[in-house]
């Protein structure tokens, strides 16, 4: 059984040695683990500020996922993310994400 671990994070910079590369601060401002179905599910957690990036792991199988202000998340239709590897993307705010299994 798929689950997505969900990490919702503020953005930093990293000093100019490093080439300004924008990371994960290790202050997260929620984290949720979902149970992934067959069923598009919403997570309850929500970006509210514009420095805030998502961490996604999905675990035990891949999922696809689907960001929005009411996102659906459909197979073939939107991200895929395979299971065991941990994905970063900026927040947008007033946005959630969605995600399902095959």
């Amino acid at each position: 059984m798929a689950k997505l671990n969900i990490i919702l994070g503020i953005a930093e910079t990293q000093s100019k040695e490093a080439g300004m590369k924008p990371v994960m601060s290790d202050s997260f401002v929620a984290v949720e683990t979902l149970v992934v179905t067959q069923v598009t599910q919403k997570s309850a957690v929500m970006c509210e500020e514009t420095d805030q990036v998502w961490m996604l792991t999905a675990l035990g199988g891949d999922v696809w996922v689907q960001f929005g202000g009411d996102p659906n998340a459909v197979v073939g239709d939107c991200l895929p993310l395979i299971a065991g590897v941990p994905y970063t993307f900026s927040a947008s705010p007033g946005f959630t994400l969605a995600v399902i299994s095959e």
